[in-house]
């Protein structure tokens, strides 16, 4: 089983993203995502650094853009190629995904020897309010054996 289609690359870096429907097979590459504080930047259509989490002067805090962040999950996301791909999510994303490891680590399995279908869909935050996120879903355990790039 190859890389699954609905993966949409960067053609810059080693990000990876799915619109809004799409599903794809990964496996997470690590359980702990890396944390950013951006500023999205409306008037250029693109998030930036913050720049205080770097224990700078911030020019985008000091006008009063709101600060978000950002979590990168590792993934493999063809099977047999070691290459990890970053998946960025929000807060939201974030905590759904730690809740999804959590029930898993109670029950003694590690999400990383694991392969996850993983839609872009509406999920509920903490508030209770239905936003765009990304949801998983553990594929068949006896299809996938417990290993690394499955």
């Amino acid at each position: 089983m190859g890389r699954y289609s609905d993966w949409i690359q960067s053609p810059h870096s080693a990000r990876v993203w799915l619109h809004h429907s799409m599903t794809a097979t990964a496996q997470f590459a690590f359980v702990n995502p890396l944390h950013r504080l951006k500023h999205w930047i409306q008037s250029k259509g693109k998030r930036v650094d913050c720049w205080r989490q770097r224990d700078k002067e911030c020019f985008y805090c000091n006008k009063g853009i709101d600060q978000q962040h950002e979590y990168a999950y590792g993934l493999y996301i063809e099977k047999g190629n070691a290459e990890v791909q970053y998946l960025h999510t929000n807060l939201t994303t974030h905590t759904h995904i730690q809740n999804i490891f959590s029930d898993l680590f109670d029950n003694n399995e590690n999400p990383c020897d694991l392969v996850f279908a993983i839609e872009r869909k509406e999920i509920t935050n903490l508030n209770g309010v239905r936003v765009l996120g990304y949801d998983l879903r553990v594929l068949d355990h006896h299809h996938y054996p417990h290993s690394r790039i499955w």
